[in-house]
């Protein structure tokens, strides 16, 4: 038995360590599923759709070859380049020793790109240029399309070669240099190769099968492949054909339009129909369209150290990004995209899978094995799992009560007729005695070693709620339970002890219990929190501490201690080391690796809640159940280079004007709008990425302005400025790095020396007086001003989220303000500091407006419904100078009077506020309409606009407009649905019940 289980756990190690030795059946085994793909075409900045050559400055950006375009790609977007531009369509690019790029095209000829603007040398080359090469001493051999060749230094030709010089052709399509040193032309009409000014030429008379060379690649082994037209590859060895690709050897297509040469032996051929082909010894494996490629239709293919594959087609761009995680697969190839619910290595080293509704699977002898689909006595409802000391599996079911797991079977063992409190089983757990603990959503019912009953809790006096969701027992003996409400309980020497959010939990919903190699104990809960059990007490780790916020619904360690948490939106990485020094002080800043789908990830959602959502097996590698399948990682593999990660900024704009990035630039005092923008280089995972930025000299702390690449300034006052910008990297943390830039706000003519000299004494006799009056009254103003938010900040806390989700924004903006005009008091800009306070003074009348409305909808008992319509009229007319091209309807005609709770007034003000707003500042929406309906005492709400529709799972996953929304709903015990086809309208509904008098 110990045999069969190394072989299994090298078996399993072999899959995630070393994927390029072949896996066995527990994961995908194709080379191809080790990449996440991401396409990009015209909708992502790609307008001329036909992707020709992809290459990797030294800077880190790639550049595009797009038919009439050339595109800066950083991973996160692209940057057109036109400067300089007399047309034609690109085809070719190379770099030189100083940075410049050379880019030939068909009717514009050879072109010099110096990274801002491009340069055409069309006089010298002729219109007609299609491949380029940078040789030695930064000579340019440009292939034209029908002059022959022609050998550029120093921006101009030194040399031309023709069919009169031995060439065998003059439309030439690619240029290669070979390890040797000679040049090999693909031309129209066969093959030439130049060495030492003699030309050697190959057709279909001495060994080519098609004389329409379409790519030419030189290997590192000395090899050089030559691509056809319409006859597939020939691979030439010391200048001699020696081997040809054909159909029957593997090729998809037999048009071949780019070769090039990856790692470990692998050669990828790039096809006009047939996708891309990944060569390696015998193995032969495809990639298409149908697999996810952009497009069938290849043109360039791009390979780099980084691990990247860019593959340029006919219909744009596929960046293939290589996986953390691989992903369960049943027969080797299809990934296994069922519900699943738990994860289990049994004493025997099987791997146990519990479904959704879909039985069960194990892994044994290299395969998985399908059990009964579902078994007629669990249901096929997966919910938990435990080992017992003989290492058999005991499962839990959703509605079937507890199993054990005897060879291949299920022999049923509890259920409510024999001691449980219900049969929905979510923990299990056996104690030191040797007693199964059962968690139900009933509370716990305990047996012993002979399948008796010896013990229940279910009453409030024994657990703070009876619904379970995780039962572990700890290495002191002791039983942790876990409650969907009432937080946490230790069982310990007969003492029960209550962990909930009186002692520091984030949420009483615990979702995982998990105990270190140090025996301390870990729960994770709703709302974002992580907290660690210390004596009778909790340190709680939550977002402002620096972790992703999450539900934190499973816990495991690896054999590095490493912690891993699975969350509703992906995984979270972070040393058990760094935690534990982060909670006594001597780390400031916890770092973590956060991972998602961009990843390989087949779900972010891993939010199953019970014991068994992930497992640890013999060999260290990690399993994560999740809503679509199982994802598995081997932890040492999962280490982001960040090192190409890079902010930047990209764009100074002046008054609508580009001015060239540098180092530093000045405003003059006419200069209105100042507009900066940035990105970063991301190309790993770009998603992730969002920016903060500081404007040293005006803000004190970092403005986190999430995905939004340009931060606008207007007005500022005269001075010495910083601007820097941070960025999330592909680890899902904030950089170290950062890009910056100075600037200087120049002073008006009065704020010169010689006209402050000129109009000193006139200035102190006549205006210091009034100045220094109309500067304290504003003070006082601000000192006024700043009092009430204080007051607004103490009601926040009482108020908490609704204040925050709509008073404070406007606060912020008026802080901000008032800092801003105290500069202008401070640096005698008068009249600048009087424009900004009359614009705050509306502002903060706005704010004080909607503090007063949130007020008065939680400070009644109940809310008339006639009155709440009333109020609600009086906001959409407050509101109408900012919808201008809406219009809005009310229909609210209820014949039965009905009241309303404050919790449903002021939550269904919200909802109605933030679907209007979306209408306008998304849907561009022309009308929008809410009606109310009531029947039966449950009143029906409509929310509908004729915008332009919405995609629902995009939308739900990328912002939390929508989620707010439906948690408010639930705040209510309000049924809630969105309804959109995607291209026009939004409609939303919703009920729930009122009180009528």
């Amino acid at each position: 038995m110990k045999g069969y289980k190394k072989l299994l756990a090298l078996s399993v190690f072999m899959v995630i360590a070393f994927p390029s030795l072949g896996q066995t059946k527990l994961t995908q085994e194709s080379f191809w599923s080790k990449y996440t793909i991401r396409n990009y075409g015209v909708d992502d900045g790609i307008f001329s759709q036909q992707v020709y050559k992809i290459q990797k400055d030294k800077k880190g950006f790639y550049w595009i070859v797009s038919n009439s375009e050339l595109l800066r790609f950083d991973g996160l977007g692209f940057k057109d380049f036109d400067k300089g531009s007399d047309g034609g369509t690109l085809y070719d690019m190379d770099e030189d020793s100083k940075g410049n790029s050379w880019i030939p095209s068909i009717g514009a000829g050879l072109y010099k790109f110096n990274g801002d603007s491009l340069k055409s040398y069309v006089s010298q080359t002729g219109e007609l240029t299609k491949a380029v090469l940078v040789g030695e001493n930064d000579s340019v051999f440009v292939g034209t399309y029908g002059n022959g060749l022609k050998v550029f230094y120093q921006d101009s030709i030194y040399q031309t070669y023709t069919t009169e010089h031995g060439l065998v052709g003059e439309e030439i399509w690619t240029l290669e240099r070979d390890k040797v040193g000679r040049l090999w032309i693909g031309t129209n009409t066969g093959v030439s190769v130049l060495h030492e000014g003699i030309f050697k030429n190959f057709t279909t008379e001495n060994g080519l099968p098609d004389n329409r060379v379409r790519t030419i690649k030189a290997l590192e082994n000395g090899e050089v492949w030559v691509g056809t037209d319409k006859e597939g590859i020939v691979i030439f060895k010391d200048q001699k054909p020696t081997k040809y690709l054909h159909t029957k050897e593997g090729l998809s297509n037999l048009l071949v339009q780019d070769i090039e040469e990856g790692t470990n032996g692998d050669v990828f051929i790039g096809t006009l129909g047939g996708g891309v082909i990944r060569f390696n010894k015998e193995v032969k494996e495809t990639i298409s369209k149908s697999e996810g490629l952009i497009s069938d239709e290849i043109n360039t293919i791009e390979i780099n150290s980084d691990g990247l594959i860019l593959i340029g087609t006919e219909d744009g761009l596929s960046v293939l990004v290589p996986k953390f995680f691989s992903t369960l697969s049943l027969n080797g190839k299809d990934p296994f995209e069922e519900e699943a619910v738990t994860l289990n290595q049994d004493g025997e080293g099987r791997i146990w899978l519990g479904t959704y509704g879909k039985g069960y699977r194990v892994y044994e002898d290299g395969n998985w094995l399908t059990l009964e689909n579902p078994p007629k006595e669990t249901n096929g409802y997966a919910q938990s799992g435990t080992l017992d000391t003989n290492g058999n599996l005991w499962v839990g079911t959703q509605g079937s009560g507890v199993f054990k797991i005897e060879g291949n079977s299920f022999v049923k063992k509890f259920t409510t007729q024999n001691g449980l409190l219900d049969d929905y089983v979510r923990g299990l757990t056996f104690d030191k005695s040797g007693n199964l603990w059962v968690g139900s959503n009933k509370g716990i019912s305990v047996f012993d070693s002979e399948n008796e009953l010896i013990r229940t809790y279910s009453t409030t006096e024994e657990i703070p709620n009876p619904f379970c969701i995780t039962l572990i027992t700890a290495n002191d003996g002791s039983i942790w339970y876990g409650s969907y409400g009432g937080g946490a309980v230790r069982f310990k020497d007969g003492i029960s002890t209550i962990f909930d959010t009186g002692k520091g939990l984030r949420s009483d919903q615990v979702l995982s219990i998990y105990e270190d190699s140090n025996n301390d104990i870990w729960i994770g809960t709703f709302n974002y929190g992580l907290s660690k059990v210390v004596g009778d007490s909790l340190f709680t780790f939550s977002p402002k501490d620096g972790l992703p916020s999450a539900n934190y619904a499973g816990i495991v360690e690896d054999n590095s201690n490493t912690m891993w948490l699975a969350t509703g939106n992906g995984i979270t990485k972070v040393s058990l080391s760094d935690l534990n020094q982060y909670q006594n002080g001597s780390l400031p800043i916890l770092p973590y690796h956060y991972f998602n789908k961009e990843d390989g990830l087949i779900s972010d959602n891993l939010q199953a809640a019970n014991n068994s959502t992930v497992e640890k097996l013999e060999d260290g590698t990690l399993l994560f159940a999740s809503i679509d399948g199982v994802s598995a990682v081997n932890p040492e593999k999962t280490n982001f280079d960040v090192s190409a990660f890079q902010p930047y900024i990209d764009e100074i704009i002046i008054d609508d004007k580009i001015i060239e990035t540098q180092s530093s630039f000045k405003l003059k005092p006419d200069d209105k709008k100042l507009a900066i923008s940035y990105s970063a280089i991301n190309f790993l995972a770009p998603n992730k990425t969002d920016f903060r930025v500081q404007l040293v000299g005006i803000d004190e702390i970092w403005v986190n302005v999430e995905d939004r690449k340009t931060t606008y300034y207007d007005y500022l006052p005269d001075g010495d400025y910083t601007f820097i910008v941070s960025a999330i990297g592909p680890d899902g943390q904030w950089s170290d790095k950062t890009a910056s830039i100075s600037f200087t706000v120049l002073p008006p003519f009065y704020k010169t020396w010689w006209f402050m000299s000129l109009g000193l004494l006139g200035f102190i006799a006549i205006g210091a007086g009034g100045v220094q009056i109309r500067s304290n009254m504003k003070l006082r103003a601000l000192n006024r001003e700043l009092e009430t938010q204080q007051k607004i900040q103490k009601e926040r806390e009482r108020i908490s989220r609704e204040l925050h989700d709509n008073v404070g924004s406007q606060i912020t903006n008026l802080i901000t303000g008032i800092e801003v005009s105290n500069l202008h008091v401070k640096k005698n800009q008068q009249d600048e500091a009087l424009s900004l306070l009359e614009n705050l003074d509306s502002d903060a009348r706005g704010a004080m407006t909607d503090l007063r409305e949130t007020i008065w909808l939680l400070d009644k008992e109940m809310v008339e419904f006639g009155a709440f319509v009333e109020h609600l009229n009086g906001y959409l007319n407050r509101q109408k100078r900012y919808l201008k091209g809406l219009e809005i309807k009310l229909n609210a005609s209820i014949d039965n009077e009905c009241v309303l709770e404050p919790g449903q007034s002021m939550n269904l003000t919200r909802i109605i506020q933030e679907a209007l707003n979306n209408s306008r500042k998304y849907a561009k929406a022309s009308e929008f309409i809410i009606s109310f309906r009531l029947e039966n005492q449950k009143l029906y709400v409509g929310l509908v606009d004729d915008g332009k529709g919405m995609d629902l799972d995009e939308e739900i996953n990328k912002g939390s407009g929508l989620k707010n929304m439906s948690h408010r709903a639930e705040e209510m015990d309000a049924k809630f649905q969105i309804k959109s086809d995607g291209a026009s309208g939004v409609e939303i509904e919703m009920s729930f019940d009122v009180k009528i008098p």
